[in-house]
Formats: C-alpha cells, structure tokens, sequence
C-alpha cells in the first residue's frame, strides 16, 4: 500500500459492514442512557437473531420504544406462550395498548389465551379486554389509535373473546370492552354495511346479555363489583383509576363519594384530581374540591419568599423566577393551574358562591388563574361581587399580561 494510501485510505478495499447489535447490547446501550435506534441497530440481523435480540430488550423498554418493540415482535410468528408473553407486554402500559392493539389483535389469538390456564391467567384476560376495548374505541373514533382492523374481522373477534365470558368471572376490562361493542352495535344500528360485517341485532343482544350477566356474578379478585371497582380506583396509575370509574358507570355502581374520598385523603396527587374532572361539578362535588384549592394557593402564597418576590402580585404576568426554572419553582406551578381550572370555571354556574377562591385567583401571579377568576365574575349577574371581589378586579384594570387587562377591561365595562 502506497503512503496516500496508508494516511487516507485504500479507496479500492471493501468497506466495514457494521455489525447488528445483539440483544445484550441493545440492553447495555439503554441502560447507558444511549440514543437507541432499533432500525439501524439491527440493520442486516437475520431473523432468528432480531427476534430474539427484541426479546431480551422487551422488559427493559417502557414508553415508545416499549411500542415499537412489541410491534416488530408480532412481526414474527409466535406459539400461545410467546403471544401471552408479548399481550401483557403490549398492554403493560395503558394507554399505550391504543398503538398496539391492532399489531397484538393479529398476532395473538386472544379467545385462545383466554381460555389458557396458567400463572397469569387473569392479566392475560385483562390485557385481551382492552386490546377489544381499543379497537373499539379506534372504530368509535374516540381512541388515538393510528391503526385499527377491518369492521367484520372487528367483529369476528367480538364474538370468539365474548365467548370466553359466557361462564367466567369478569373484571373492569371485560365491562368496558363489552360496553365499546356495544356501542359500535348502536353506532351501526341502521348502517347495512355493518350489518353484513357482522354488526348484526343478534350480536347486540347477545352481548347486552352477556354484559348483564357478567354483572350478575361476583367479578374477579374480588367478592362483589363495587368491592373490586372501588379497590381499582385507588391505584396509583391514572389509566387503571380512570378504568375502574369508567366501568362503575356502566355498572351503575356509585362512585362519587369514592373520588372525593380520594382527593381528601390525597389532595397533592395528580391522578386524583383528574379522577374528579369526570364528575358532574355540583355543589358537593365543589364543597370539597373549593376548599382543597384554596389550601393548595395558599401553600404557594406561603412560600412566596423562597420562590419569588414579585414586586405585585396582580401586575405579575407570570411568576417564573430564575428563567428556565423547573416547574416546581413558579409561584403559582402549571400543573397546579391545570388542576384548579376546571374548579375554578365550575364556580361560574353558582353565582355569588366561592368568592373566596375567586378573590385568591384575582391577585394569583398566573395569568390564567386571574383571567378565568375575571371570566367568572363576568358570567355573574350584576350586582353578584362582593366589594371586596369587585375591588380586586379594579386592580387589575392596568394589568401587564395582555389577556388579563382584556378581560377585566371587559368586566369593568359591563359595570359591577
């Protein structure tokens, strides 16, 4: 080789094909904190060897890349024992069963699985439940699902999970899986082609029995429905919170008190609050809700000095402190605004009442919080506003933030 070629390069020799990663690789990359691209990182792997590199990374994925996995598994073809496996992978995190459940549907047989014996039995009839229940919802146009599968073949899967309930103990996935069907029968009640899909009277009545005789028996894991759907409702996953309401509103089941239980007992968490943005907002909904966002201000306002010192509170327009700041840092937190909002626009249809969380919003450094606390009065009759809440508005009436000087403009105009 010449010296050209020795400082450059033979331009003539083969390049270097790189190798695909194996499955302790990709795990070792992960864990690094790597970027990892499955595309490219098994690029030329022979079948036996990505599949089986996909398996080892499987139950250390979460998120999208959980997905992404699980899609390229059902690529492959897979005995019962691997279908069970990759279900309960595929739907390990719900929602993320919405961007799998059409891959799942076709490569797992799932009235099989259900009907299997084995450790896991009751997670595998589970996770079938929801994967029925997202396809549904995708057909419905009420789930995120980018894919869903033909009408009929919808259908015939229906039909052959259903079968599987007809004399086995049920839980809040089958209800709610059952109650989507339902509505895709109600949905398609006059459409012929649905009806030649397979979306037929017979299936609707069929399965409305089956769904009230699934209530009619004690559920799974528990002794009676309320028993397992309240246990469920305090899970510290939202999704499983959220599908443990969902399903005690199909079954009738009274569930209010159990929220507000809940929100009482845990006010600083997230999943209970969003719990309480699916009931009705009334006033015992809002006795309890008012009281726990006033508390929850005020232990901002307590810690003003450690987080800001704006020079006024009612001029600030926004309350930030250093830039860039984490969330927790602000005054008044965004996750904390998206919690007390819907309270807050709830207040709107009970003129005269809560005009306490109205006046701590009115002089809030959130722009939000003071735009809506003015939007509320707004939709007031006049002469609702205490003096003491009108005054508060006047304040506002040379506000920084373009939004909340609009809206108390408004107000002001109308007249007290």
């Amino acid at each position: 080789m010449g010296l050209w070629s020795k400082l450059f390069g033979d331009k003539t020799a083969e390049p270097v094909k790189k190798q695909p990663l194996s499955g302790d690789e990709l795990v070792a990359r992960l864990q690094a904190g790597q970027p990892l691209k499955l595309a490219a990182a098994l690029a030329g792997a022979e079948d036996d060897a990505e599949e089986a590199a996909l398996w080892t990374l499987l139950p250390h994925t979460d998120g999208a890349l959980r997905v992404e996995v699980v899609e390229r598994l059902a690529g492959f073809e897979v005995d019962l024992a691997k279908q069970a496996r990759l279900l309960l992978a595929g739907v390990d995190q719900v929602p993320g069963v919405s961007f799998t459940a059409a891959a799942l549907a076709e490569v797992c047989d799932l009235a099989e699985l259900c009907k299997q014996p084995s450790e896991f039995q009751f997670e595998v009839r589970d996770a079938a439940a929801r994967v029925v229940a997202a396809l549904c919802e995708a057909i419905l146009g009420q789930g995120p699902a980018e894919e869903t599968i033909e009408l009929d073949a919808l259908a015939t899967l229906v039909g052959s999970w259903a079968e599987t309930l007809t004399d086995a103990a049920a839980a809040a996935p089958d209800v709610l899986a059952l109650h989507q069907a339902l509505q895709i029968c109600a949905q398609t009640e006059e459409d012929p082609q649905a009806e030649q899909a397979g979306w037929t009277e017979a299936l609707e009545i069929a399965l409305d029995g089956l769904l009230e005789q699934v209530l009619s028996r004690p559920p799974r894991r528990a002794e009676t429905w309320a028993e397992l759907l309240h246990a469920q409702l305090q899970s510290a996953d939202p999704a499983l919170a959220l599908e443990a309401l969902e399903a005690g509103a199909v079954a009738k089941i009274p569930m209010r008190k159990a929220v507000l239980d809940r929100v009482q007992r845990e006010p600083a968490d997230e999943g209970a609050w969003s719990l309480t943005q699916r009931l009705r907002p009334d006033a015992e909904v809002l006795a309890v809700l008012v009281p726990l966002a006033r508390a929850a201000l005020g232990e901002r306002f307590a810690k003003e000095e450690s987080l800001c010192s704006p020079a006024s509170q009612a001029g600030c327009s926004s309350c930030s402190g250093k830039p860039g700041a984490d969330d927790e840092q602000l005054m008044v937190p965004k996750a904390l605004e998206a919690r007390l909002q819907p309270v807050v626009g709830a207040v709107a249809q009970f003129p005269g009442d809560y005009q306490d969380l109205l006046l701590d919003c009115l002089v809030a450094p959130s722009a939000a919080l003071r735009t809506l606390a003015a939007a509320v009065v707004m939709r007031w009759p006049q002469g609702t506003a205490s003096a003491e809440l009108w005054q508060a508005a006047e304040a506002l009436s040379d506000d920084s933030h373009p939004q909340v000087h609009a809206q108390v403009k408004a107000l002001l105009a109308r007249g007290r």
